[in-house]
């Protein structure tokens, strides 16, 4: 039986969790990526036209949507919870193979973004391409 963490061969996998669980990576449970940021209690995410990432997470409606993303048909799904103070988006590529997820918590030190197994850029890509919601 092959260690936690490492192939059958028994050399360490690249990003296996530790411990069993994804999105641990150390072994303890905790995110490795919780560490302070400089800037924090602002909007991390600006994108050229000056929308913070709270803005750019309301373009998404609530329940499923079908929207146009560079030219390609997106259906994407947001579900609030607590009262609107968290929100999970996923989306996929209508016909295609290109997925998206993330977490949003919205804090009293600001809006943060936790994106699933994916870079964040992937995520505000999508974001970036919806038009602005009256």
């Amino acid at each position: 039986m092959a260690d936690r963490g490492r192939g059958a061969d028994g050399d360490a996998r690249v990003g296996a969790p530790v411990d069993g669980r994804p999105g641990s990576g150390d072994g303890t449970g905790r995110s490795i990526d919780s560490g302070h940021r400089p800037g924090a209690g602002r909007d991390p995410v600006e994108d050229g036209s000056g929308d913070g990432l709270a803005e750019l997470v309301d373009r998404v409606p609530i329940g499923w949507s079908r929207h146009d993303v560079d030219g390609r048909a997106w259906g994407l799904t947001r579900v609030d919870h607590a009262g609107g103070r968290s929100s999970t988006i996923e989306g996929e590529e209508l016909g295609g193979a290109r997925r998206m997820s993330a977490n949003v918590w919205r804090t009293t030190s600001g809006t943060h973004l936790k994106p699933c197994e994916m870079p964040a850029e992937q995520v505000l890509a999508v974001l970036r391409a919806l038009p602005p919601r009256d």
